[in-house]
């Protein structure tokens, strides 16, 4: 049986096809990871912005470990909505860092270790 061509769709696909959800837990004392994988817009972040938001105050949370491995791309939308994910983390008191992909305005780090390693002189500061 020969498949048939789909008919033209009336409404088109997002432009984002969301892949997983956005992700907060708490990996050490007063440490905060949030992953972001798959394709992501917008909302996406807004979304992970309001769950650091009640996360990082119910925690007392003084080093967010925001991991953007799993992005395939950054564009400058994205990058824009990052940017004032880091002034809210920071605006709450605590240090926020990017693993796996660089955000101009962020400090980023290379390897999980060097995050923890952050996390322990954070907390160890206060």
């Amino acid at each position: 049986m020969d498949a048939k061509p789909e008919p033209h769709r009336k409404h088109r696909m997002p432009r984002t096809v969301r892949v997983a959800g956005v992700g907060v837990r708490e990996v050490d004392e007063r440490v905060l990871l949030a992953t972001l994988s798959g394709e992501t817009d917008v909302a996406r972040i807004r979304a992970l912005n309001e769950r650091l938001h009640a996360d990082i105050a119910a925690a007392q949370a003084q080093l967010v470990i925001l991991d953007l491995a799993g992005i395939p791309a950054i564009d400058a939308e994205i990058a824009h909505e990052l940017l004032n994910t880091a002034a809210m983390v920071q605006l709450m008191g605590s240090h926020i860092v990017t693993l796996g992909a660089g955000v101009d305005g962020i400090e980023s780090v290379a390897t999980p270790t060097e995050a923890f390693e952050i996390g322990r002189s954070s907390v160890s500061r206060f």
